[in-house]
């Protein structure tokens, strides 16, 4: 599992944070959503590790659980899915324990996981699409909030080079669109 974080105070965003190696991913249902603890030994430590967890050890609010302290963490990335506030984190060596809140899940308990996974694939499909220079027209459309052109111009795929040139102008805004992240409340 790939961790991902922001600190915006430092200018640092969507680095890589670590490398985990998932031991249990267990979804709870937690007042109208689903609470989500991950428990996993950190494999990999990315650029970012030493100032996020000093920062969010030194300023986030405390939680005790399960005879663990967590500290809260903000701006924290589990594969695609951004979870912008209150991510309780636990570090006891190598094992990083994570609690993310979903505040508004309606699905079943059973169903969680399923989730996950289908909308993690669908953005790491349209990660793919543009690793593959398979970028169309009417993808770009799509990002600006245009309607469509019809077939089979709209379909065309950028080349190369405008596919590169697209992916520095208008990234942010596949962001903000939910096309290359979840965001998660």
């Amino acid at each position: 599992m790939i961790l991902r974080a922001s600190l915006m105070g430092d200018s640092r965003f969507d680095e890589f944070l670590a490398e985990v190696e998932v031991e249990s991913d267990t979804p709870e249902k937690f007042g109208e959503g689903i609470r989500r603890t991950i428990v996993g030994t950190v494999k990999r430590r990315g650029p970012i590790w030493d100032a996020y967890m000093t920062t969010w050890q030194s300023f986030g609010r405390k939680q005790h659980e399960d005879g663990r302290v967590y500290f809260m963490g903000n701006m924290l990335q589990i594969e695609y899915d951004f979870y912008g506030f209150h991510a309780a984190i636990n570090l006891e060596g190598d094992t990083i324990r994570i609690r993310l809140v979903e505040r508004y899940y309606d699905g079943s308990l059973e169903e969680y996981n399923q989730k996950v996974r289908e909308r993690n694939a669908r953005v790491q499909a349209y990660h793919d699409k543009w690793d593959n220079y398979q970028v169309t027209r009417n993808d770009m459309r799509e990002i600006e909030g245009l309607n469509p052109l019809a077939r089979p111009f709209g379909d065309g795929v950028l080349s190369k080079k405008d596919t590169d040139e697209m992916r520095k102008l208008v990234w942010h805004k596949t962001v903000m669109a939910g096309l290359s992240r979840n965001t998660i409340v």
